[in-house]
């Protein structure tokens, strides 16, 4: 039996994909995956990181979690929601 500690998914992010394409991304927290260790929560892609952005947080609040921003893809949400917090 399989002794490994598995948690639900905590935030969702959007990533860059091949520098052309984003996709929303779930993040779990378990023994043998860290924080780097992303599961797809979407294979829907954008072109638009907005659109993708809109998607995680959506995702996010029909599930509880957290939406973390990612900077780097989409940097007009990322400072968006630091005036909202």
């Amino acid at each position: 039996m399989d002794n490994e500690i598995s948690y639900p998914p905590t935030y969702y992010l959007i990533h860059l994909v091949d520098e052309e394409a984003i996709k929303v991304l779930k993040l779990y927290d378990s023994q043998s995956h860290g924080r780097h260790d992303y599961v797809m929560a979407s294979r829907k892609q954008w072109q638009n990181a907005s659109e993708a952005t809109a998607y995680g947080l959506k995702l996010a609040q029909q599930h509880g979690l957290t939406f973390k921003h990612d900077r780097s893809v989409d940097d007009e949400s990322y400072r968006e929601s630091m005036l909202l917090d």
